[in-house]
């Protein structure tokens, strides 16, 4: 399964994101059973913006064809858009490293949600 992790930098030792829309990076792993194959993908034109940040993120996420995002956070307009193109969104909380995520999601430790967890403009 492809993953795409919010994350704050740009290697398995990052930190997740909490933010879905406003997320610094995303890590992208193309096979969970094999994570050192993974890319990174800067998401700073969404990081300051004015309005839409959640929509343009998504776009950028179902544009690497993922299977599945793992984010803190995700509004109601981003997931709606991520649902529409078949992509799981799970949860994961707190300072956890890249790394670690992937173990959880392996372990089946994540929450998938089936809407949006938090409202707009979060």
């Amino acid at each position: 399964m492809k993953l795409a992790i919010s994350s704050t930098g740009i290697n398995l030792d990052s930190l997740l994101d909490p933010r879905f829309g406003r997320a610094k990076y995303f890590i992208i792993i193309e096979d969970e059973q094999d994570e050192s194959k993974f890319t990174s993908i800067d998401n700073v034109q969404n990081l300051n913006a004015t309005e839409g940040a959640g929509i343009q993120t998504a776009t950028l996420v179902i544009d690497q064809s993922v299977d599945a995002v793992i984010t803190g956070n995700c509004g109601p307009k981003a997931f709606k858009l991520l649902k529409k193109a078949n992509i799981k969104v799970f949860l994961s909380k707190g300072d956890i490293s890249i790394s670690s995520i992937i173990k959880e999601f392996k372990n089946n430790q994540l929450e998938e949600i089936t809407e949006a967890n938090v409202e707009g403009h979060w």
